[in-house]
């Protein structure tokens, strides 16, 4: 059940990587949608303490790509950084 839940995420995920394999971006609103998508299913269907270890590791997954992001030269990009920490959400 919480699988097909799950399904609008795996969308919005296809449409993320193709728009950041044609353009190199991750648009906000794309990001959004899949936090949102994410964090819906999660409400409804998780207990108080997963959703807390999830924003934890949202908080820390994304701390840490900041920081990357913010080393000079070509590395990440802060979409790549508000894309990881929607993803250690997720998992």
């Amino acid at each position: 059940m919480v699988l097909l839940l799950l399904l609008p995420a795996l969308a919005i995920g296809v449409v993320l990587a193709y728009v950041d394999w044609c353009s190199l971006r991750l648009p906000d609103p794309l990001v959004g949608a899949l936090a949102a998508a994410l964090l819906l299913p999660a409400a409804g269907f998780a207990a108080p303490a997963a959703i807390g270890r999830g924003l934890l590791a949202a908080l820390v997954v994304g701390s840490f790509y900041l920081g990357i992001a913010l080393l000079p030269g070509d590395g990440f990009g802060l979409g790549d950084v508000k894309l990881a920490a929607v993803l250690a959400f997720g998992l």
